[in-house]
Formats: C-alpha cells, sequence, structure tokens
C-alpha cells in the first residue's frame, strides 16, 4: 500500500506527512472520529457573544465620536468668542491706562 500511495501523490507530500499518517488516514472510518460537540457549541456561543460585544462596542464607539465633535465644536466656538471679543476689550484698555495715568498725575 505505501508503495502505490508513493506513486499517486508527488514527492512533496512525502515532505509533509509520513506513510504511517497517510495509511492510518485512509483506514480509519467515520465512526473512528470524534466530534467533541459540547467544546464545539461552546466555542459557538463563544463567537456568538464576542460578535455582540463588538455591536455593542460599536455603538458606544458612535456615542462617543458624537461627543468627541460636540466637545470640539463647543472649543471652536470659545475660540472664535475669544478672538472676536477679547481684541475689542483690549482696544479700549490702553485708553483706560491712560486716564488712570492721567487721573493719578493729577
Amino acid at each position: 500500500m505505501i508503495k502505490s500511495s508513493q506513486l499517486l501523490h508527488p514527492s512533496k507530500v512525502w515532505e509533509d506527512i509520513s506513510h504511517r499518517l497517510y495509511a492510518t488516514f485512509w483506514s480509519l472510518s467515520l465512526y473512528d472520529l470524534y466530534v467533541p460537540v459540547p467544546r464545539y457549541e461552546e466555542e459557538v456561543n463563544r463567537a456568538k457573544q464576542a460578535s455582540k460585544d463588538a455591536e455593542n462596542n460599536s455603538d458606544l464607539v458612535g456615542i462617543l465620536f458624537i461627543v468627541t465633535l460636540l466637545l470640539l465644536f463647543i472649543i471652536i466656538i470659545i475660540i472664535i468668542i475669544i478672538i472676536i471679543i477679547a481684541p475689542s476689550k483690549l482696544m479700549y484698555l490702553p485708553d483706560k491706562q491712560q486716564k488712570e495715568e492721567g487721573d493719578g498725575k493729577k
């Protein structure tokens, strides 16, 4: 059987598996295979839960993104207010200082 199987496959196959493994594999039947059903179901449930968790996290990420945009918008508004209002108040500052200095000289 080993000699006939060697002829069926290229030499590269025999570099990866042994003749004994090949013979054992083809001599087994489905009754020889064991499927750990409880473990399989456990892994399926774990994958489903991970999928649900990822979906819930994506909702959180969306909320955090919106909150971040709102905070950024508020910061920009504050900066614009500072840029517009502060210079107009600063324009009067030298006049007030001059008046105070003038009042101090009298």
